[in-house]
């Protein structure tokens, strides 16, 4: 073990970077497993705003306010990629507490929306619309949405909106965004996004609709959607056509 940790250390900091950006940690328990094999490595991971960059979030897990404070203050301005997951709604024994951490949490990642390229969720509708509620506001550097309501709402509920908006000078711009589980609703966003899969059950054809002319710059689109009868909810006479000239896939 010792004559191990001498070569570990022995390894210049280049080459030690060279190999953690080859090895990419696929989470945050190898990145802190690397941390610990010995000082010269961890001097390095924790030097590197690189590697603090990808802020992975467990909201069944304690204190990850605290843990995405941590990660944010070592990746300095780098760029940012968000991902939070959880198993499930709140138990109401811990319903206060947890929420008031959730709304902890996301107050701290508005603070860095400028800064997002990527946005994953896959969390329970309430913690959704906590998430979604606070964390609006501006995302120029956006390019990656992935919004997943688990479990799915089996009924209608009318739109999600995704208040992530762009600037008004801002110029061309593609983003992907997948939406399992709820149909979205787009500002001035749905205008950049090029790329759009959605499933949920039980929507109403309107809604459907409307997304769809909130985007159109859509070059690939897909749809697994689960309408509501038309004969129990019709289109309304003021139903506009939709209009995607740029459309070259669609799956429905």
């Amino acid at each position: 073990m010792a004559n191990h940790s001498a070569f570990s250390a022995r390894l210049p900091p280049d080459v030690l970077l060279e190999i953690f950006g080859i090895s990419q940690p696929s989470d945050e328990t190898d990145l802190f497993r690397l941390a610990h094999v010995c000082q010269a490595w961890r001097r390095v991971i924790h030097g590197d705003p690189a590697f603090w960059s990808t802020i992975s979030l467990h909201l069944g897990k304690r204190d990850q306010e605290k843990k995405a404070s941590f990660w944010l203050s070592r990746a300095g301005d780098r760029l940012l990629s968000i991902k939070i997951e959880d198993q499930g709604p709140y138990e109401r024994k811990e319903n206060r507490h947890n929420e008031a951490s959730l709304v902890q949490l996301s107050i701290l990642l508005r603070g860095c929306m400028g800064r997002w390229t990527s946005f994953m969720l896959s969390v329970s509708l309430d913690k959704v619309e906590i998430i979604l509620r606070l964390c609006s506001g501006l995302t120029p550097k956006l390019t990656k949405i992935d919004v997943t309501v688990n479990p799915a709402v089996l009924r209608d509920t009318g739109p999600l909106p995704i208040p992530f908006f762009l600037p008004v000078d801002h110029g061309v711009f593609e983003i992907g965004v997948s939406a399992q589980g709820r149909i979205p609703k787009f500002w001035s966003l749905g205008r950049s996004i090029t790329n759009l899969s959605v499933g949920s059950c039980g929507i109403n054809l309107q809604d459907a609709l409307e997304l769809l002319q909130a985007c159109p710059n859509l070059v690939r689109c897909d749809l697994d959607l689960d309408v509501e009868d038309l004969d129990r909810h019709p289109l309304p006479y003021w139903t506009s056509a939709v209009q995607l000239p740029h459309l070259l896939e669609l799956g429905v």
